[in-house]
């Protein structure tokens, strides 16, 4: 999976680059006055022509209501985006650029999904939500390609969003994000492919918009290293050899790889119901304009999710699962799921007359899933074949099980107006296994005026009754089996913003009170807690301006009152026991002349410092975290205090009065402290998974890397909205 040489990725990658670059050059001949020096004359010395607009982006959900997005060309904070473990801020990752991790914020994690094997990947994976929809004046395109390592660690990111209207109404996109990464250790690569397209038409009385995201990615599986004295001691190893090449390290595993694929196709189609009104154009002018009143709308979803684990090393498997169900000689299992959602809706629009202040909408949806699993052939033989480890008792799982699921929910919406604004959506299972179901949330915003300018207030809450997805509930394979019947889960969960704009402070409280909690436990299966379970967050986010100087601040804190059992089973809450504190602090120079952005960044993360505390750990066949039975922190390791991450940052254009293509140049010195033990970094919080030394993923020492990217804007003058320091 992994066989193709680094120079034959790398040409794969300069062709599709090229390709992109010629597209972008072709666009920009088209309006040669988007930047000076471009060819012909700048928009800014051309009075007789108007100004450009910026165009608008936006994202839809399930009921296809329109978010606002932003055109981002100049993202804040880039050079994170080459870092795992800069993700969120308190994120566990297996090392690699691309590879498996988990949020430790509570409040920041999903719902474990019906296939868990995209969980630990959602930050690669296209998401729904995140998937944009471009209103651009002219064709836009955005290209960027990062690149660093050596020969054994290189990486390398290609990313591309083209966008295009054929006229005001009809509007495509199509996106493409590759990722190579080798990683610091042995059989640690990391390769992504993901692309997708989009497409809208939005008319007066119907609209329709549809995107198709693919993924595709293969994770070679090392096990973690063998002994972790090879980081924290290697001179114990090595006869007084104090230095070790990362790609000499053993691992657990050398023959092992994971791979998830799969796509999405989503369809949102509306036909309103209205009336023609007139409305001013100016003084003397009016024009004619359809208000519409109803809207009746339609979705249709198909997604196709697959997995497949592959070991072809038995003596390594040996040592490294207890159980072989199926195989004892190899392990090579897939499983799949598909799922056709359709959803009818009615909607009273919010604004068609002045007494309408918020719409009203009432729908049903319906959905099949199929799920389609190992085929258990051999375990009901007599004798089993040598090797074989018997099924636990009770444990019957179909290879091929099915879903029927039907709701009916409602959503009440006040999105227009500046002093209150507020959604309540609710939903009840009707048939299937969500019977029974309940899904209330909802969340209101206030504005007020205070000392000349606005507060923000939002208060945010949701209550869930509802059943597990079905691979928690039935699942089999070579190494793991469980058939269970598990309670639905109940989760009320109430918080709120405070934002205040002049001070830039943004306070955010949350509490939620749990039941019947699902998560996996120290042997990877799945278990349920009946006790009720509370969790309390509040994080501050506070920015600090110096004239060009700007320093950003976030502090976490968050705990639980059931810490014995969440520490136990559940290494999302590693650390919480004693209050789990995250702070990020960003020193920001931007240069006005130079356009240069010079920044310094410092990440403390306080470690468990009990004994009983521990870390996580990385279910490979399951693409699932879990909490590792051997790995109770030592009483030594424990009494280290925090992991400190310093970060230096040097971000510049390149692009001159002369260049057609703006570059930037990224370069990253990065250090670790060097007290701080493998065991004992809460940054990375993978049993025997330390952070890569690879050039983009960090080092224990000083690294500097560098990166390119290459920005193209085919005659779009779109700027970067809400991401910049003012």
């Amino acid at each position: 999976m992994f066989s193709i040489a680094t120079m034959k990725t790398r040409t794969g990658v300069y062709y599709i680059l090229s390709l992109m670059l010629l597209l972008c050059v072709s666009g920009r001949a088209q309006t040669p006055s988007f930047m000076p020096g471009a060819g012909g004359k700048s928009a800014k010395s051309d009075t007789t022509k108007a100004a450009r607009k910026p165009g608008s982006a936006w994202t839809i959900d399930r009921l296809g209501a329109h978010y606002e997005s932003i055109v981002d060309t100049i993202p804040h904070n880039y050079q994170k985006q080459a870092v795992p473990s800069m993700v969120a801020d308190a994120y566990a990752t297996t090392g690699n650029l691309g590879a498996e991790g988990q949020t430790q914020l509570f409040f920041d994690r999903k719902p474990t999904s019906d296939f868990f094997f995209n969980d630990a990947l959602r930050a690669w994976m296209p998401q729904q939500e995140e998937t944009k929809f471009y209103n651009v004046y002219t064709p836009m395109t955005l290209l960027s390609y990062n690149f660093g390592g050596n020969k054994k660690s290189n990486q390398d990111r290609l990313r591309a969003i083209f966008a295009g209207n054929v006229n005001r109404r009809i509007g495509v996109g199509a996106n493409l994000d590759y990722l190579y990464s080798k990683g610091s250790y042995e059989y640690q690569a990391v390769k992504d492919f993901n692309f997708g397209f989009t497409a809208y038409y939005k008319g007066d009385r119907y609209g329709i918009e549809a995107f198709y995201n693919h993924y595709n990615m293969t994770n070679k599986e090392n096990g973690g290293i063998t002994n972790d004295l090879y980081i924290l001691d290697p001179a114990e190893l090595q006869g007084g050899v104090k230095k070790i090449d990362p790609k000499n390290i053993p691992t657990r595993l050398s023959a092992a790889h994971s791979r998830v694929w799969g796509q999405q196709l989503f369809i949102n189609q509306s036909f309103n119901f209205g009336f023609w009104r007139d409305e001013a154009v100016n003084d003397t002018l009016t024009r004619e304009v359809y208000q519409p009143v109803t809207k009746l709308l339609w979705n249709l979803e198909f997604s196709n999710a697959r997995h497949r684990f592959i070991n072809t090393n038995q003596s390594q498997a040996s040592d490294f699962w207890e159980n072989f169900y199926l195989n004892a000689e190899k392990t090579d299992e897939k499983t799949r799921q598909w799922r056709v959602s359709n959803t009818f809706g009615i909607e009273l629009l919010e604004g068609f007359q002045k007494w309408a202040k918020f719409g009203l909408t009432a729908y049903a949806r319906y959905d099949m899933l199929q799920f389609n699993q190992v085929a258990d052939s051999v375990t009901m033989l007599d004798p089993l074949p040598a090797g074989l480890t018997p099924l636990p008792e009770g444990i019957n799982v179909s290879p091929v099980g099915r879903q029927n699921l039907l709701w009916v929910g409602g959503r009440l919406a006040k999105r227009q107006g500046s002093i209150l604004t507020y959604v309540a959506d609710a939903r009840f299972g009707l048939l299937g296994d969500v019977i029974g179901d309940v899904e209330v949330k909802g969340d209101v915003t206030t504005r007020f005026k205070l000392f000349s300018d606005t507060v923000a207030i939002t208060a945010r809450g949701h209550f869930r009754n509802v059943a597990q997805p079905y691979l928690m509930q039935h699942y089999i394979s070579n190494h793991f089996a469980w058939d269970n019947d598990f309670s639905k889960t109940r989760s009320l969960r109430v918080g709120g913003d405070l934002t205040i704009p002049w001070t830039k402070t943004r306070i955010s409280i949350g509490f939620e009170n749990l039941q019947n909690y699902v998560g996996m436990g120290l042997d990877a299966h799945p278990f349920q807690d009946s006790d009720n379970i509370q969790i309390f967050s509040a994080t501050l986010e506070q920015r600090l301006k110096f004239g060009i100087w700007n320093w950003d601040n976030t502090i976490t804190y968050q705990t639980t009152s059931k810490a014995e059992t969440l520490l136990q089973y559940v290494p999302l809450f590693q650390g919480i026991q004693r209050p789990l504190c995250t702070s990020g602090r960003r020193l920001q120079l931007l240069h006005k002349l130079l356009r240069t952005d010079l920044s310094a960044g410092y990440n403390e993360f306080p470690l468990a410092r009990r004994n009983e505390d521990r870390q996580l750990s990385f279910c490979q066949c399951l693409c699932h975290l879990q909490t590792q039975k051997d790995s109770i922190l030592p009483h030594d390791v424990a009494r280290q205090p925090r992991l400190d991450i310093q970060q230096l940052f040097l971000n510049a254009p390149l692009s001159t009065q002369s260049s057609s293509i703006p570059t930037r140049y990224l370069c990253r010195l990065r250090k670790l402290n060097a007290y701080v033990t493998l065991s004992s970094t809460s940054l990375a919080q993978w049993s025997h998974h330390p952070l890569c030394r690879s050039a983009l993923c960090g080092n224990r020492s000083h690294v500097c890397t560098t990166q390119m990217q290459l920005g193209a804007l085919s005659g779009s003058k779109n700027r970067s909205v809400g991401r910049r320091h003012a």
